[in-house]
């Protein structure tokens, strides 16, 4: 479920955790890659279900959710977690209903990227939400 390699470092000096929570294996790998490639330590869940299990153990800096998984849904995850930690970038096909976005406004996810989304897109989203928690939590430009 997670990489082997040692915790990397940002190009900031930041060590930082991204979960991302997908049903599609192909999309998850290409997240994950992209992301392990720019420096990020990647976890992965397959629904939601998995996702929470990993958000109960392991500090979760950014969360990369579909919204429409098997088992449990992006929405459950998304209403079972709360704080300023992680910060949650919905990544999803899924177009959304008018009730859908209300539901935005009451779990305020840090973005929302479409599927496909192109990889410099991608890394640019994290890696502001990397440093929108970094602001929230008192850290800046911390080192490694």
């Amino acid at each position: 479920m997670e990489s082997q390699d040692p915790v990397p470092r940002s190009p900031f000096g930041r060590s930082s955790t991204v979960l991302v929570a997908d049903d599609d294996l192909v999309v998850r790998e290409a997240i994950q890659e992209i992301l392990e490639l720019d420096g990020y330590r990647v976890l992965v869940a397959g629904d939601g279900q998995q996702a929470l299990r990993v958000l109960s153990e392991e500090t979760i800096d950014v969360l990369i959710l579909d919204i429409k998984m098997p088992h449990v849904d992006g929405w459950t995850v998304l209403r079972t977690i709360s704080g300023a930690r992680p910060q949650v970038i919905i990544h999803s096909a899924q177009d959304f209903s008018p009730r859908d976005i209300r539901g935005f406004f009451e779990v305020r996810p840090f973005d929302i990227l479409p599927k496909p989304v192109r990889p410099s897109r991608m890394l640019a989203v994290v890696e502001e939400a990397v440093d929108r928690l970094s602001v929230a939590e008192g850290r800046s430009g911390e080192q490694g």
